[in-house]
């Protein structure tokens, strides 16, 4: 398979650059081929690969075992993806004692230089995002969908620039969001995550049998070996039965009165084992950054 046929097929460039392809072979064929090109909007946009020295590390390790995208496109402060981070999961449709713990949450993270990651859905996730901005922090976003669909959210907009964001995308530019993506786009949140916090989550599936997108981020993060904490089911007048679910499924119960003292140790106690740059094998022989303006 010549390497303009990979281009065209964003699944399959996924699954050969690491191993197959020189940096200066992918950036020939990206050249050449129409496809997968990012919108100009005067700002930076970039293609991570496994062997970028961005690229983040953390990936490399759970590739091994879990089904993780080998190209992630990228803009906006790519040096956030170096921070230590915490990621913020939690239902669209929650109530305002929630909303109001995940602010005070991610402002106390912020003041502790934690990196907020989440998934830009309205709910939990957006507040998380705006409550890192508002009080001068950093924030990851995560997308479901292709670069070129990413827009600015109103309620940011005041607050976001090219310095305190990143925007990642593991779909072809163009691609349009769908159930499916925000479910493999969780599994990314996770992988890039040094610790997860879920502040609400439905049952693991509702009447309809339709899987609970916070809860399966629970499960994979605890698969992956990513330390999980749940809000305490106690601390809301209505108590989540996801949140209990997932406690007695091996997730840390967080008790919102001592959770920043509960974050900074467990993190400190479990770092993250990044591998060696030189123990990464087959992966593209190349630190050229794939960039367009």
């Amino acid at each position: 398979m010549n390497i303009l046929s990979l281009i065209e097929n964003a699944n399959k460039l996924n699954e050969c650059l690491g191993s197959k392809y020189s940096g200066a072979e992918i950036q020939t064929a990206l050249d050449k081929s129409r496809i997968g090109v990012l919108n100009s909007d005067n700002s930076s946009s970039s293609i991570l690969y496994p062997s970028h020295h961005i690229f983040p590390q953390q990936i490399h390790m759970l590739r091994r075992n879990f089904s993780l995208p080998g190209l992630i496109y990228a803009k906006g402060n790519l040096d956030l993806l170096s921070k230590q981070a915490v990621a913020i999961a939690g239902a669209r449709n929650v109530s305002n004692l929630a909303m109001n713990l995940t602010e005070n949450l991610v402002s106390a993270l912020t003041q502790q230089d934690f990196n907020i990651i989440s998934g830009y859905a309205k709910g939990v996730d957006s507040t998380a995002h705006l409550s890192a901005l508002k009080n001068n922090g950093t924030t990851t976003i995560v997308l479901a969908e292709g670069l070129n669909s990413f827009r600015i959210k109103r309620e940011i907009k005041p607050f976001y620039d090219m310095v305190n964001t990143v925007v990642l995308s593991q779909f072809e530019p163009n691609a349009r969001w769908s159930p499916h993506y925000a479910m493999t786009r969780n599994k990314l949140i996770c992988a890039i995550s040094s610790l997860i916090i879920i502040v609400v989550s439905g049952k693991e599936r509702d009447h309809r049998g339709r899987m609970s997108g916070t809860f399966d981020s629970g499960l994979t993060a605890l698969k992956m070996g990513i330390p999980v904490f749940v809000v305490s089911p106690a601390y809301f007048d209505d108590q989540p039965e996801g949140n209990k679910i997932l406690i007695e499924r091996g997730c840390y119960e967080l008790d919102p009165s001592t959770a920043i003292d509960q974050i900074v140790s467990t993190i400190a106690k479990k770092p993250i084992n990044h591998k060696k740059k030189n123990d990464i094998s087959n992966e593209v022989n190349s630190n050229t950054q794939l960039e367009f303006f």
